[in-house]
């Protein structure tokens, strides 16, 4: 069973039974600090004005006591915090005390027990420290039955990266003798709600879980918070060295065919991937040459299966060039119909039709073949009708003269 009550600035201006009391604070790093309180109500004489029933609640009958701020964050106290000076377990025989503050705000100081005890932590089952904003109020929920628990947090891994799971469970010292439901926060939005669990976290950052366990006889307990941290997912290409292409070859990929490419560079760079025979031909087999359009050319040299029967077929690897126009790349070009491909092309080109290394041998051959005429009685009977267009020129051996 529990009774309780909100308190704001106005009530406790009726309920004063402090003055002039001097309290330490100490942070989690040490710092010890002193603060005055003028003007206080201490907690047991605020549990003492929550009515209960037909009258109000018992301090001495009360087995734990929860200071709630105005985020709803729960600070206990166990059984006997609210005995009498001296006899509560807090140095220099204080009491937890409430104060108001300029007039406006609600201040809680829960005095230190000793030793390395802490008042001032984020954690609140620990922190005893805490101010309301202006005309802020706190509630206060004193326990008749159950008891105070205390839960403790065996985590896993506690260093993740995004999207990787890790166990979690909770445990009691102490039984209470009684059914429990325990709730979890992992501080991402997400719950559950069995005494173990595992959870993963899908972003980055800093993440605090905790747990909290309630009996079916009002008992309840919250674990001191875990810290996980999760770091971003990698995202670093390890095949990529610095300062390359981003293109892994195999330098043991036969040389008889396309050797395969692997790894890939965001920088957006243009590579190319080919192989070829020891002696410069594909036996058996044929390649096409893809452009893509981008601002430098890449080709790729894929095998293709050799016509079969007696029908001619171009052996080896055979390259096309054209010029990248906007976005529009030029698609694959089968081998058998290489000739009808690269006519289509000259004559949409208005560049140059065909490489320059295919007039080369074109123009050996018509050397070669006018010695030949030359030489021939067909080509001096050419020369004779032609003279008289020539004036004092002529064609002599194959040249033209003036």
């Amino acid at each position: 069973m529990s009774a309780t009550r909100t308190f704001d600035l106005d009530d406790l201006d009726t309920l004063h039974d402090l003055t002039d009391v001097t309290y330490r604070k100490r942070d989690e790093d040490g710092h010890v600090s002193s603060e005055l309180v003028g003007a206080g109500t201490s907690l047991r004489a605020l549990v003492a004005a929550v009515p209960a029933g037909a009258g109000t609640v018992d301090p001495d009958a009360v087995t734990y006591t929860e200071v709630v701020d105005e985020d709803g964050v729960s600070h206990p106290l166990a059984e006997g915090a609210l005995g009498a000076s001296g006899a509560n377990g807090f140095e220099s025989g204080l009491m937890p005390v409430v104060q108001g503050v300029g007039g406006e705000a609600l201040q809680y100081i829960r005095p230190l027990t000793g030793g390395e005890d802490v008042n001032v932590s984020a954690d609140p089952n620990r922190g005893g420290y805490w101010q309301t904003s202006s005309r802020g109020t706190l509630r206060i929920v004193a326990h008749t039955s159950g008891r105070l628990l205390q839960p403790t947090i065996a985590a896993g891994d506690t260093d993740l990266d995004v999207g990787e799971s890790t166990s979690l469970s909770a445990t009691l010292a102490e039984s209470p003798g009684t059914s429990l439901t325990w709730t979890w926060d992992f501080g991402d939005g997400e719950a559950a709600g069995t005494a173990s669990t595992s959870h993963a976290w899908q972003q980055a950052g800093t993440f605090y879980v905790t747990v909290t366990v309630r009996g079916a006889d009002g008992s309840f307990g919250r674990a001191s918070p875990v810290r996980v941290s999760v770091d971003p997912e990698q995202t670093d290409d390890p095949t990529v060295a610095p300062g390359g292409s981003g293109a892994d070859t195999d330098p043991d990929a036969p040389v008889d065919g396309p050797s395969k490419a692997k790894g890939h560079h965001a920088g957006g760079s243009a590579s190319s991937t080919a192989s070829s025979s020891a002696s410069g031909s594909a036996s058996g087999s044929s390649a096409s040459a893809t452009a893509s359009p981008a601002a430098s050319a890449t080709a790729t040299a894929t095998a293709t299966p050799a016509p079969s029967g007696d029908s001619p077929r171009i052996e080896g690897i055979l390259l096309t060039a054209s010029e990248l126009r906007g976005s529009s790349s030029t698609p694959p070009v089968d081998v058998e119909d290489a000739p009808s491909a690269a006519a289509a092309r000259a004559s949409a080109d208005t560049g140059l039709g065909l490489p320059g290394w295919i007039g080369l041998p074109a123009a050996v051959a018509a050397l070669i073949g006018s010695g030949m005429l030359a030489e021939s009685g067909t080509w001096r009977r050419i020369r004779r009708r032609i003279r008289p267009w020539l004036g004092r020129g002529g064609v002599r051996d194959g040249t033209m003269t003036p």
